[in-house]
């Protein structure tokens, strides 16, 4: 069986300097060459303005159309996959352990339809995936093959019902597939399972981008209304891919009312 990963990278600030931005990409690239460079044919990377370049055999560059929505985009680069199976994973999912890749495809070997990370966003629930509601587009693994036979079906969000492939996750446990559970990890420092998905990981590009080639009253005004947790979590995991968020950090503290601790 031929393997292969779909990543998704748009850039939110594409019309400004992209050098920010730059640090996800090359963390991201650094770890596929160290951890899981062999364990997959090919690595596609769907470019959303992010203006990405990497040479290497075992990668492919698709320019996308900023407008398309990822899961969309995912849904229609089906057809143009050579491989026999394909695991989506989000730009900001981090892997950091040999193995958890080919374990992945392992379980689509073994007779599973799809491997994924579960989650319970949105009203549906499935007694097949232990009470949760969908499967998860930032680890979710088929065969191209059965993949195709869901182009008919909205991979998009229909809330408050379902979101992401939630619609997908019913129509394939429907049809009788048989689903397997990558366990999920939402502790804000990580679980050490080899794998972590930092979720909306590209917020600290964007405030740093927003603040210095932006307008910087939307960045005061994301500091103001957004959980300071949730922004230092996402700093923490921007710093150890090699950025500098220390003046985030500092305005942080500095803002009335924003709590650090």
């Amino acid at each position: 069986m031929t393997k292969c990963v779909v990543v998704a990278f748009h850039n939110y600030c594409y019309t400004m300097d992209h050098r920010y931005f730059n640090i996800i990409f090359d963390y991201f690239m650094a770890n596929f060459k160290k951890y899981w460079y062999d364990e997959v044919d090919m690595l596609y990377i769907l470019d959303s303005t992010w203006s990405a370049s990497y040479e290497d055999p075992k990668v492919s560059i698709v320019k996308i159309n900023e407008s398309i929505r990822y899961y969309d985009a995912y849904k229609q680069f089906l057809t143009h996959i050579k491989e026999d199976a394909v695991l989506f994973m989000d730009n900001d999912m981090v892997v950091y352990r040999k193995g958890i890749v080919e374990n992945t495809f392992k379980k689509l070997e073994e007779g599973y339809d799809v491997v994924s990370i579960y989650d319970t966003c949105g009203e549906y629930r499935f007694d097949e995936l232990g009470g949760q509601g969908k499967f998860c587009p930032y680890w979710f693994a088929s065969r191209v093959s059965t993949l195709k036979n869901f182009r008919y079906v909205d991979w998009g969000a229909g809330m408050p019902k379902y979101e992401t492939i939630g619609e997908l996750t019913k129509e394939m446990l429907v049809k009788g597939l048989k689903p397997y559970e990558i366990e999920e990890d939402k502790t804000p420092e990580g679980k050490d399972l080899g794998y972590y998905h930092i979720r909306a990981g590209s917020v600290p590009a964007y405030l740093l981008t927003t603040k210095h080639f932006g307008n910087e009253e939307i960045y005061w005004d994301y500091l103001r209304d957004s959980p300071a947790s949730e922004i230092l979590r996402q700093c923490g995991w921007y710093d150890r891919m090699g950025g500098d968020s220390s003046e985030i950090r500092k305005d942080l503290s500095e803002k009335e009312n924003i709590v650090t601790n």
